[in-house]
């Protein structure tokens, strides 16, 4: 193992998590806000981290921020609003080289502390609110995000499928909100959102690389401080719901390539258990060329442009997705669902496993070649039952048998098809590629 990992309860609902590592030449610092995930929240919560992003109190302009992060050896500072199951989490990071690659001793790490603590505690408001200017500069840039959406459309149709198959919980809402709900947010609803966010929200602060984590926590906790701060417990739970029937959903857009998205529950979730059979599962489907998908809908059947599987662990939620022709949009799910059939019965050679628990070790050992991956994965973790290292989650792999896989499979059950179909009449030019 080359790195290691400790949690510390800083303070209440407060965790410090710091993964110890030598192979890079920068620190990564990240504070991280577990908020709930409804229409009104995600949409102020988007807005904040841009308007976070963009100045702060003491870089009032984005060009003197900018100038700050230069004069930080071109330190990268971002803020995201990501899922957490049903949760949605705020982060902030800054990533900057170590301090004993500073020409002049300059102690880095600490300024890049002080930095990310100034954007996240000291915001850029006059009389308690942000300008006008910059709220309207940072709404547009989000409603523009918000509407980017259609130009990419296998993201698209997996956000429409998801929204109707979860109507009634939290997961079915888009990251950044619907535009009308951007549109009427103001100054005081991202102020309203930031002061709850610092006072009773639980926070992650995390530290990626060869530095003492401890002052990194001292500085936020002493910022913390000055908020009054009385966190509430905030954790994501799996309710299995199982689907009453098949709902179908289509749409038609001016394409020539359309989209079928399929969507299944299943009763195995991270959050409860070890779920390793169900990864193994969803990549023999298909997470891989040589998967079921890919090998007879793609490829001998020559159904789709793309036919692919992933799996959002922490919901149990197997989402299979495909480019299409209208007119192959019922043999394919009917090939899909065929093929997962097949699987259900345990028809697979020894090959297959083999294939997919390699591919997935190999994926879970390139984890540690990026201090964002490293990162990402064991902030996904906290929420999980289980909270292996990469290192332990491929020792546990190769224990994943033929019967695991099966019962994995046995645990879907379809609940949506969304499908975004091609106006024949009024065709646009094709997108993508066979894949």
């Amino acid at each position: 193992m080359d790195h290691t990992t400790k949690q510390t309860l800083l303070a209440p609902e407060t965790t410090g998590l710091s993964i110890q590592t030598d192979r890079f030449k920068t620190s990564l610092i990240t504070i991280s806000f577990v908020l709930p995930l409804d229409l009104d929240g995600t949409a102020a919560a988007s807005l904040l981290a841009r308007l976070l992003e963009h100045t702060t109190a003491l870089y009032n302009t984005p060009v003197a921020l900018q100038r700050k992060l230069l004069s930080l050896y071109g330190a990268r500072f971002f803020t995201a609003v990501n899922k957490a199951a049903d949760l949605q989490l705020l982060s902030a990071t800054i990533s900057v080289i170590n301090d004993r690659y500073a020409l002049h001793g300059e102690p880095l790490l600490a300024e890049a502390a002080a930095f990310l603590c100034d954007a996240l505690f000291a915001p850029n408001l006059t009389d308690g609110d942000f300008s006008p200017e910059e709220v309207a500069l940072c709404r547009r840039l989000l409603v523009e995000s918000i509407e980017g959406l259609l130009n990419d459309k296998r993201r698209y149709a997996i956000a429409r499928m998801y929204g109707a198959m979860c109507p009634e919980e939290p997961f079915g809402i888009p990251i950044g909100g619907t535009v009308e709900a951007v549109e009427k947010l103001t100054g005081q609803d991202a102020v309203a959102c930031w002061r709850q966010m610092l006072q009773n929200a639980p926070a992650i602060v995390s530290v990626v690389g060869g530095a003492d984590p401890q002052p990194v926590y001292d500085a936020v906790l002493a910022r913390f401080s000055q908020f009054g701060r009385t966190p509430k417990p905030l954790s994501p739970r799996f309710v299995y719901r199982a689907p009453a029937g098949v709902k179908e959903v289509s749409e038609t857009m001016a394409l020539t390539q359309g989209k079928l998205v399929l969507g299944f529950r299943s009763t195995v979730s991270s959050l409860e258990q070890n779920n390793l059979a169900m990864h193994v599962f969803c990549d023999m489907f298909g997470g891989s060329p040589y998967s079921r998908l890919f090998t007879v809908v793609r490829e001998q059947r020559s159904l789709c442009y793309y036919c692919a599987a992933r799996l959002q662990s922490t919901k149990g939620f197997v989402c299979v997705d495909c480019g299409i022709e209208n007119r192959n949009i019922e043999p394919a799910k009917e090939e899909i669902l065929a093929q997962l059939a097949a699987l259900q019965r345990g028809e697979f050679d020894e090959s297959l496993l083999s294939a997919s628990l390699l591919s997935l070790t190999d994926s879970a050992r390139s984890v540690a070649d990026s201090q964002l991956s490293l990162l990402a994965w064991y902030i996904s973790r906290l929420f999980d039952a289980a909270q292996p290292s990469p290192e332990e989650w491929m020792a546990e792999l190769r224990g994943v048998t033929a019967e695991a896989v099966v019962e994995a499979a046995n645990a879907l059950t379809l609940d949506t098809v969304f499908a975004l179909k091609a106006n024949e009449e009024q065709p646009a030019e094709k997108e993508g590629s066979p894949a």
